[in-house]
């Protein structure tokens, strides 16, 4: 069906309208780590920051998510995957683990894709090579291509905070394997995070109220290390 001038203008307008609230939203949250350098990374020049953000809510607290929570990251990581896909989308971390229950065990990565695939979601593998460096740089592309990651990794290479102030390094004593979503990085001083979504929250939260959890910053070369001691992929998500 060919559409009309009129429908075409329409549809363009819309675009952009959408193009600028979503540039807005990441200006608005480049802004607040600038403001915050010091307190959240005890850092002083941010250089660059690129997010792949959304004007709504897509994070999941893995607390929330019924009787497995306690192993339901995995679930918790792909429900995210898809609400940061589809805005209308209404599916929960819950939700999944009853689709592909796995005797209330954690995920295997097969289950992710057979969960995208029930669901039609493309998606794509992307080996995180062994070379640290190659491997910050593959994954910063995917980033700056406006997409998202999920890895699963192992905790214990990620080095715990104890400064209830910072969003960086994990906030909790949980050392083991674990799935969350790569969503961002910004560059620090000298050092590159990358900004996630960690459903690990538990109800922690900030001052703010916002969940701890929800944009955690990860030192980049931790967590390739923690991934090459896990799983060495990233789930590639569009």
């Amino acid at each position: 069906m060919k559409m009309s001038s009129r429908s075409r203008v329409t549809a363009l307008w819309a675009l952009a309208l959408l193009l600028a609230f979503v540039g807005t939203v990441h200006a608005e949250h480049e802004a607040a780590i600038r403001d915050n350098l010091a307190e959240w990374f005890g850092g002083e020049v941010l250089h660059k920051y690129v997010g792949n953000n959304r004007d709504y809510n897509w994070y999941i607290d893995q607390r929330d998510t019924g009787e497995h929570a306690n192993s339901n990251c995995g679930p918790s990581s792909a429900a995210m995957a898809m609400k940061w896909v589809d805005a209308e989308f209404e599916g929960t971390g819950e939700d999944a683990r009853n689709m592909y229950p796995a005797y209330g065990a954690w995920w295997r990565t097969n289950i992710f894709f057979r969960y995208f695939e029930a669901l039609g979601q493309p998606y794509s593998t992307m080996f995180l090579e062994w070379d640290k460096e190659v491997a910050i740089a593959d994954l910063k592309g995917v980033i700056d291509e406006g997409k998202i990651a999920v890895l699963c990794i192992d905790m214990n290479y990620i080095t715990r905070e104890e400064n209830p102030q910072r969003r960086v390094n994990r906030f909790y004593d949980y050392a083991d394997g674990h799935f969350l979503v790569v969503k961002g990085y910004a560059e620090v001083d000298d050092l590159t995070y990358f900004e996630v979504y960690d459903p690990n929250s538990w109800g922690r939260k900030y001052p703010d109220g916002q969940p701890m959890g929800k944009d955690r910053y990860y030192a980049a070369d931790e967590l390739i290390d923690a991934a090459h001691n896990w799983y060495q992929f990233a789930i590639v998500v569009e």
